[in-house]
């Protein structure tokens, strides 16, 4: 009796034991079954904030890299080196077209370059008056005399093609901003009219292509002040005044009484995408 409860507790344990190894093989195999499907998911989940890393980066590259348009209205003048007699100076409304990119650096700065397209000019009044008399070819003393109104103005009309380069600087806390830069320009054509009347008399004068009186390149320092502000999530527009100082002479000296500079006062809208 005791030898066959040997032999049960023997069995009993023997079995046990197999049964252990069984279970124990069993979950060693399930996860060597499993174990790929986990790499796999792991691998997934550890890719993941590579790929989040690379579309923060690319959306941060996007935020640094921007694209702008803008329109310019204005008053635009030629300031020469001599008084011209009798006529007086005036201005003229002036536009330009631009588009290109915004480079952000790091704060406060950013550089905007591109392409402008815009009319420069220049208007000169004249108003005046003297006495025509007559005299005896003999005596040479007067014998009557006519009242002569001169009256008229001449526009010239320059259209040119540029590349301007701004550097922008953000004032602190608010969404203001410096900036200045420089302009290099080409004519692309050049008009003139003049226009006056003689007593009741009319005569006008026209000029298209003149583009050969005037120099092919001039260069400006530009400087101005802008706000920014959004209209809408992904578009932010800013206003800006901005005065231009053209440091060349535009004129061939040979064909002009005296040299002149281009001058620009104007409004601009902009528009960042």
């Amino acid at each position: 009796m005791k030898f066959c409860l040997v032999i049960i507790v023997s069995a009993a344990a023997l079995f046990g034991q197999n049964k252990t190894k069984e279970e124990d093989s069993y979950f060693v195999e399930d996860t060597i079954i499993q174990s790929p499907t986990k790499i796999s998911d792991t691998a997934i989940h550890s890719s993941r904030p590579a790929a989040d890393t690379n579309i923060q980066k690319s959306s941060t590259a996007k935020k640094n890299i921007m694209i702008f348009g803008e329109i310019s209205c204005g008053y635009v003048w030629h300031q020469y080196d001599e008084p011209l007699f009798i006529w007086e100076y005036s201005d003229r409304f002036g536009y330009g077209l631009s588009s290109g990119i915004a480079l952000n650096l790091m704060k406060p700065f950013r550089i905007r370059a591109g392409i402008r397209f815009f009319r420069s000019g220049n208007k000169m009044n004249l108003t005046y008056g003297y006495y025509d008399v007559n005299y005896d070819i003999i005596t040479g003393d007067p014998i009557d005399s006519e009242y002569v109104q001169l009256r008229g103005y001449f526009k010239l009309t320059q259209y040119y093609l540029s590349a301007p380069i701004n550097v922008d600087i953000f004032l602190k806390d608010i969404p203001i901003y410096i900036f200045t830069g420089v302009e290099t320009s080409y004519l692309i054509s050049a008009s003139s009219i003049v226009e006056y009347s003689l007593n009741s008399e009319k005569f006008k004068e026209t000029a298209n292509n003149e583009k050969k009186l005037y120099r092919p390149i001039n260069v400006s320092l530009t400087h101005g002040i802008g706000i920014q502000f959004k209209m809408f999530k992904k578009l932010t527009s800013e206003i800006q005044l901005v005065f231009s100082w053209g440091l060349l002479p535009m004129n061939k000296p040979d064909d002009w009484a005296t040299n002149f500079q281009t001058r620009e006062f104007s409004l601009r809208y902009m528009m960042i995408f």
